[in-house]
């Protein structure tokens, strides 16, 4: 029977009735002997939320009842032996004749691996989380109620993992930094002079004498030594250099992650198509944590090119969302470096602010 159908008949008519009943099933929910009892209070209540959907009381009430009593399935589950194992059948017994452990409740697995992060925690918590999801304007549902408790315990160990990286590199004797920003001085080739009209030599100096990976490795080793054990590096790189960079990546000790694309909003120069996009990659070597479920930033950046070499500030934004409290610093960095970062190169004006 679906809850519509229960709603239908169950004919509940004044919000105060429907108030009382959703409070006698939390109570009912203490008292219930096996899972058939708990699954009727969890439809009962079902029921009321889709017949009163738009009284925000009863609604509120009915999805506390769910959770709660998805709850106290989760509780009951955690004392059901292993297939096999002694006590089976003592209380909550099985459905069926021919399972045993916990797949003899008759609850799916994935049900059941879903209701175990709840057992954890405590009715307080779970009507706090509820509530957090309905400030957002979002249903606390199960599944959602689930995922906020899962990605909000990752979110919380990934940020004291970043704290923890941040107290020891700040506790070394020489200064060091996790994040490394590069934009290199790359020097793209021309056919001939009259190419070099556009040339990013016009601009800053560029690296004439390192083109292939080696050579720039061995040219960037010198400032590469800010670069702590546990990194991670942001890699500017325009399309023509990709396949080098990758290269000098992994010569450097980086393991490549993943990359970030930037739209430009309008288009460049380029042989085979105007390129509007810029590449970031981004690796990592030693330990460093990656962002926790649910904070992760699109991989494109949409934001309209400003002076020749300047970057989007959405990049830097999300770098200092992803990484607040280690040292950080900018190589080639141009202009004044930015609050809380360090900077290399020869067009750093000046000191952060």
């Amino acid at each position: 029977m679906s809850n519509l159908d229960i709603a239908i008949r169950k004919q509940v008519p004044t919000v105060p009735q429907a108030l009382k009943a959703l409070a006698a099933m939390e109570l009912q929910l203490t008292a219930a002997k096996t899972y058939e009892d708990l699954r009727r209070v969890i439809k009962e209540a079902s029921a009321l939320k889709v017949l009163l959907n738009d009284v925000a009381e009863v609604k509120v009430a009915a999805e506390n009842a769910i959770l709660l009593g998805n709850k106290r399935i989760a509780e009951e589950l955690r004392k059901v032996p292993k297939a096999g194992g002694p006590g089976r059948g003592k209380r909550f017994p099985p459905q069926g004749n021919s399972l045993s452990g916990k797949a003899a409740t008759g609850i799916k697995h994935s049900t059941r691996s879903r209701l175990g992060k709840l057992a954890d925690k405590s009715d307080a918590e779970i009507r706090a989380t509820a509530e957090r999801l309905r400030e957002q304007g979002k249903d606390a549902t199960l599944t959602a109620v689930v995922r906020e408790l899962t990605h909000g315990n990752k979110a919380e160990r990934r940020e004291q993992r970043e704290c923890d990286l941040s107290a020891k590199i700040l506790a070394l004797p020489e200064k060091k930094s996790v994040v490394v920003l590069e934009d290199y001085e790359w020097d793209h080739q021309t056919w001939s002079e009259r190419g070099k009209d556009r040339h990013a030599s016009n601009h800053y100096s560029t690296s004439a004498d390192a083109h292939t990976a080696e050579e720039i490795v061995a040219r960037t080793k010198e400032r590469f030594d800010c670069a702590a054990d546990d990194c991670v590096l942001f890699m500017w790189v325009t399309s023509p250099f990709l396949d080098v960079a990758m290269d000098v990546l992994r010569l450097r000790g980086f393991t490549y992650k993943t990359t970030i694309m930037w739209d430009k909003v309008v288009d460049g120069t380029g042989y085979w198509f105007r390129n509007r996009h810029e590449q970031m990659l981004v690796g990592t070597r030693g330990n460093v944590p990656a962002p926790a479920p649910g904070t992760q930033w699109s991989s494109v950046i949409v934001e309209r090119k400003r002076g020749h070499s300047a970057k989007p500030e959405q990049s830097y934004q999300m770098i200092e969302q992803y990484f607040p409290n280690v040292p950080k610093i900018e190589l080639n960095c141009r202009g004044k470096p930015r609050p809380g970062w360090d900077a290399w190169g020869n067009e750093v004006e000046g000191a952060a602010e």
